[in-house]
């Protein structure tokens, strides 16, 4: 006789099995009460509460299935769960910005209470190709603008933005 050793915890599909005959007994359990003498014996409150517990485990193990079948699905798809988001690092994306903080006697958390906010991200189109340009504000760093090439590739174009800037307010400004 082959005993199999794999506990209800480690098999998704052993556990949602246990769960539907756990459920299958409690309906004939609740189905098997004489509601009139319950209501007597117990109240009709203590009556609803069973019910609401009921319904809780009954919905609670029906999800704990639909889990376990999509796991199943997905181990005999080889599939498994994708990250949402993927940490990339600044030789790919060309992003070297760090919001550097430096505590000292007098600047710190303790002699300012919002000594970390400030610092923030802005995304922004700025030269209208269609992509958003990261545009990044420090609080003890000059702030940088990265212009967007695509393909999560960025350039910092902080100097030559704000020297275009500078340049085209004072012709502005000469030719007024």
């Amino acid at each position: 006789m082959n005993v199999d050793t794999t506990s209800v915890k480690d098999d998704p599909l052993r556990s949602s099995i246990a769960c539907s005959n756990q459920i299958r007994k409690s309906i004939l359990v609740f189905l098997s009460f004489d509601s009139n003498n319950c209501i007597k014996k117990f109240g009709m409150k203590s009556i609803q509460i069973l019910n609401l517990v009921f319904l809780v485990v009954v919905s609670a193990c029906q999800q704990n299935a639909e889990v376990a079948e999509k796991e199943k699905e997905n181990e005999m798809t080889g599939e498994a769960q994708k990250p949402l988001f993927e940490l990339l690092n600044h030789e790919k994306t060309g992003i070297t910005f760090s919001n550097t903080i430096t505590e000292d006697d007098t600047l710190n958390v303790i002699t300012y209470d919002y000594f970390y906010n400030g610092g923030g991200v802005a995304l922004i189109d700025v030269n209208n190709d269609g992509l958003k340009d990261l545009f990044f504000a420090g609080n003890q760093v000059k702030d940088e603008l990265y212009l967007n090439e695509g393909d999560f590739k960025f350039r910092n174009i902080t100097d030559e933005f704000w020297n275009e800037q500078i340049n085209g307010l004072e012709q502005r400004r000469c030719n007024s």
